[in-house]
């Protein structure tokens, strides 16, 4: 049927259900731009109890919404490449703590969890070969799915090379960034800038860590 080919592919994955390309493009060797993304979360209300749901798309800025760590949160993610197509999607959360070392230093780390993903895992598609022109990813999640964790040592090396192990404990937690990546035909990544949710009382948006890593 050629490069514009129409398909449709279902994957049922962990959390959500990946609805994963319809037209196909031809990708392009010379195109080093990543997708165009969009991030939609449902299921946030506000202090009066209404929807309030939180839209961005790959224009706009960041966001901070403060929702309990039980709620149910449906997350649509969609990229759209018409030059190389979309190779992959997925729907990261990062629970980011401030943690503090024995030897004074601090630093931020971060639990990954991916919620949902659809696509090639790796590589690049050979030269004239089709891609969907775009794919969408939808899952329903929690925060609270996406634990914050200890925080792991380090280890540090002195003048004389020896090293040892440094402890860690935390001191804030930071809440949780959902984000999209996403990879055309040729590997390019392009990413939503997504949503920082912390918890607390409605409308807080109380941000226990003084920096947030981006």
């Amino acid at each position: 049927m050629g490069p514009h080919a129409f398909c449709l592919t279902f994957a049922l994955v962990s959390m959500g259900l990946l609805l994963a390309g319809c037209q196909t493009v031809t990708v392009q060797a010379d195109d080093k731009t990543g997708p165009t993304t969009k991030l939609e979360i449902t299921g946030i209300l506000d202090d009066h109890g209404n929807p309030d749901p939180v839209f961005n798309d790959s224009g706009c800025c960041n966001r901070r919404r403060s929702v309990p760590d039980l709620a149910p949160l449906t997350i649509a993610a969609s990229a759209e490449d018409p030059e190389s197509g979309v190779r992959d999607i997925a729907v990261w959360i990062w629970a980011i703590k401030r943690c503090r070392y024995d030897d004074s230093t601090a630093d931020f780390q971060i639990t990954q969890s991916t919620v949902a993903a659809a696509g090639t895992a790796s590589g690049t598609y050979p030269p004239g070969s089709s891609a969907p022109l775009s794919r969408s990813s939808t899952a329903t999640v929690r925060m609270a799915d996406t634990p914050y964790g200890a925080c792991n040592p380090k280890t540090v090396t002195d003048a004389s090379g020896q090293t040892r192990v440094v402890a860690a404990q935390p001191t804030g937690f930071c809440g949780r960034r959902v984000f999209i990546v996403t990879q055309n035909g040729n590997a390019y990544q392009g990413s939503s800038k997504g949503v920082l949710f912390t918890t607390g009382p409605f409308g807080s948006n109380n941000q226990p860590c003084n920096e947030i890593p981006n």
